[in-house]
């Protein structure tokens, strides 16, 4: 009776033996997945791109008091969620900004080459929220990873509906 109350650990520890990764391969990778492969796209604090956010001069009677800066970069096209999400408040403009490898939204999932970046200033400080009266805008071009001196213009009030 005893040697039968054993034989499920041993076939628990028989089964579960064979999928244990190679000792080469990183901690957290897939197996087949090499230790290059499971590096992150960026260093910790690595600066992606940098630039200066302005508010257009029609709209500057228009800026919400105590709002919060959202900065947003996407794939090229803007399609898809989020890559890189920078939240500040209080600031004064123009403001200087960096989106760096801490502001990425999945650490570890590859940046692509070329980003879409927007902004929002954003009178309630919640991310999903668009209010009447908050302030936005996007970089007209794709922007390269690693670009500096990017412009970003806030030329557009999101109107009531």
């Amino acid at each position: 009776m005893k040697v039968l109350a054993l034989l499920p650990v041993f076939a628990l520890v028989a089964c579960n033996d064979h999928q244990k990764p190679p000792e080469d391969v990183p901690l957290g990778a897939r197996p087949g997945q090499t230790a290059q492969a499971a590096q992150p796209a960026t260093a910790p604090g690595q600066d992606i791109i940098t630039g200066t956010i302005k508010i257009a001069d029609d709209l500057k009677d228009k800026t919400p008091a105590a709002a919060t800066l959202f900065i947003v970069a996407k794939a090229e096209g803007g399609g898809g969620p989020p890559i890189l999400v920078k939240r500040v408040a209080g600031v004064g403009f123009p403001y200087t900004f960096t989106l760096a490898s801490d502001d990425v939204m999945m650490q570890g999932a590859p940046l692509p080459e070329k980003l879409t970046v927007s902004a929002r200033y954003d009178q309630d400080g919640d991310a999903i929220s668009k209010s009447p009266g908050d302030l936005t805008g996007v970089v007209k071009m794709a922007v390269p990873k690693g670009a500096t001196g990017v412009e970003l213009m806030l030329d557009q009030v999101i109107a009531a509906q």
